[in-house]
């Protein structure tokens, strides 16, 4: 077999993989904030609990949906639960409010992007550092980014994923290029150690999400 013809099956593969992914994603919305079993998951997509298993595992890793042991009564070991993480519903700490006054200051300041980007960088490599359990990963990143209020969501598609940002902090306080390039620097600080890069972050004039690629290296 050709390797153009191994090629077009990885891709078709990788899309039907996405389009399964996008049908769990249907079913645990519809399911809301009781989520559902592993199995409940494969009988609602109609694939065997095995591939659900993994679809559920990648959409975990990339921070779509969370999971928990439901131990409702059952005698045995418990089942796997998973919930879908709404976008819009950024979980916000005293990071965000961190972000907050960062992004205030460089408005303040009139810091140029240059400037900015490297405020960024130094603050998204020491990020990394801190959360040692997700250091240099892209779902370490995108759970990062959750918990400074970026509210993220991914779509992968094979070796790109598409971040987009349903909030962002910053806004709050200005749309200046200068808090988008502190924002851009974030990211490529959180993955320096990493075998991603962020290759553009887009910043939508309307006020929209923004979005940032990333590639594997």
């Amino acid at each position: 077999m050709s390797a153009l013809v191994h090629r077009d099956i990885r891709r078709l593969t990788r899309r039907e993989g996405a389009r399964t992914r996008d049908r769990i994603r249907d079913a645990l919305a519809t399911a809301g904030a009781d989520g559902l079993t592993t199995d409940a998951v494969a009988e609602a997509v109609g694939v065997h609990p095995n591939s659900a298993r993994e679809h559920l595992a990648q959409l975990h890793a990339d921070g779509i949906t969370v999971q928990s042991d439901d131990r409702s009564g059952a005698v045995g070991r418990p089942r796997r639960r998973h919930v879908l993480i709404d976008p819009a519903a950024a979980t916000l700490d005293s990071d965000t409010a961190t972000i907050e006054m960062l992004g205030a200051l460089v408005n303040h300041a009139e810091l140029s992007t240059e400037v900015a980007t490297v405020a960024g960088v130094e603050l998204g490599r020491r990020r990394a550092l801190t959360h040692t359990a997700d250091t240099a990963t892209l779902a370490g990143l995108v759970a990062d980014q959750r918990r400074l209020g970026f509210a993220p969501q991914i779509d992968a598609d094979g070796d790109t994923t598409c971040i987009s940002f349903a909030a962002c902090p910053l806004r709050a306080v200005t749309t200046t290029d200068s808090v988008c390039a502190l924002h851009r620097g974030l990211l490529d600080g959180w993955l320096s150690q990493s075998d991603h890069q962020v290759t553009m972050l887009v910043a939508d004039g309307d006020g929209a999400a923004c979005h940032a690629l990333v590639t594997a290296h």
